[in-house]
């Protein structure tokens, strides 16, 4: 993830906790919390149904941590079941070139699956397609509120 955040631009930090075995429990609430204490206009989180127990985990630690918060969405990654987004993002040529580059670079996540090489690319592909179509664009991410002040 650390190449693939760097290549985006993202600042990332690493709470300590192990890969497969990230808790929803008060020391992981913190952890969410002080990065918010940081300034946040809108959170995004991995969605309630998804087949990843961290990501299940991390979605309900950041929901309690985000309780005061007016901007929680949704997003949907590779391990997401049955993700019905109403709120849509286009995304233009550069910014799709741009999330394939820092997919690719995610090569730490991509060996742990079946999916292959240039197949995660594609998937992401056919999903800001798809998504565009639903939006009634060429390009787009969808995502789900949890609650959105606009």
């Amino acid at each position: 993830m650390d190449e693939a955040a760097v290549y985006a631009g993202w600042n990332v930090f690493h709470c300590g906790f192990v890969d497969t075995l990230v808790p929803c429990n008060q020391r992981s609430i913190d952890v969410i919390e002080e990065q918010l204490a940081k300034g946040a206009d809108i959170v995004f989180t991995h969605y309630p149904e998804d087949s990843h127990q961290d990501h299940i985990n991390t979605m309900r630690a950041t929901l309690a941590a985000t309780r005061n918060s007016k901007n929680v969405l949704y997003y949907e990654g590779f391990t997401t079941l049955n993700f019905y987004p109403s709120i849509f993002v286009e995304l233009d040529s550069a910014c799709l070139i741009h999330k394939m580059a820092a997919l690719a670079k995610h090569a730490s996540q991509v060996t742990k699956t079946n999916i292959t090489g240039r197949h995660v690319l594609d998937m992401a592909d056919a999903n800001a397609i798809s998504r565009g179509i639903m939006a009634r664009t060429k390009h787009a991410e969808g995502f789900v509120p949890v609650r959105l002040v606009y």
